[in-house]
């Protein structure tokens, strides 16, 4: 066996950091993939029906204030052409309060007929590969 110097011991220190500063990044994602995956496999109908119910929660946030801005701009509209007694405008401000009135109603609607829950059994029906529509049938 050939006895090694300090000089040969440095350098095969050195090789071996480059190996391990080029193989531990790839390896650490590795297993940070693993553990960020590993609770969505545990129990990925309540992560699904997690993430369904957070997507609807802000696409309804976002409605609902784009809907309190309608009313609003309808109601200044409103006042703003009863001012000016224009009917065309008036017209205008009413469309933009009826439309903000339906933007701020249609979170509640959803809410009321359980659209976030057909979603959801959709996505059920798809993953397992059932379906409880009549599709077409083989003859």
């Amino acid at each position: 066996m050939k006895n090694l110097t300090p000089s040969d011991l440095v350098t095969k220190q050195q090789k071996a950091t480059k190996i391990i500063a080029k193989v531990l990044p790839f390896a650490s994602m590795g297993l940070m993939l693993a553990a960020a995956l590993t609770p969505a496999f545990a129990d990925y109908k309540a992560t699904v029906q997690t993430l369904i119910n957070n997507i609807i929660n802000i696409v309804c946030f976002v409605v609902v204030g784009i809907g309190v801005f309608m009313v609003i701009w309808g109601v200044v509209g409103m006042i703003m052409a009863a001012k000016q007694e224009d009917t065309n405008a008036q017209t205008q401000a009413s469309q933009k309060l009826m439309v903000g009135i339906a933007l701020v109603a249609l979170p509640i609607a959803i809410k009321a007929l359980k659209l976030d829950q057909l979603i959801m059994d959709q996505f059920d029906e798809i993953s397992t590969g059932t379906s409880t529509g009549g599709g077409s049938g083989s003859n």
